[in-house]
């Protein structure tokens, strides 16, 4: 879900225990502690740095799409 209001944009993130969380750009998330660097109405952005498997530090874009009110809750 996004939230806008007059402190700014949230998004909520569910995570895989089933807890949700209200995230703003520049929250740190996962196990890797990426950052929230975009919330739009069709999706949440991540950055993630990480070591690959030679031991070089990379960065990945994650983009978590939102559900659709058609798409519902599981």
């Amino acid at each position: 879900a996004v939230v806008w209001g007059s402190l700014g944009t949230y998004g909520m993130i569910e995570m895989p225990d089933g807890k949700g969380y209200a995230v703003r750009v520049g929250t740190r998330v996962g196990p890797n502690h990426g950052v929230v660097k975009r919330i739009t109405a069709k999706d949440l952005t991540v950055l993630e740095r990480y070591v690959d498997f030679f031991g070089e530090t990379r960065t990945r874009e994650i983009v978590l799409d939102l559900r659709t009110r058609e798409e519902g809750l599981e």
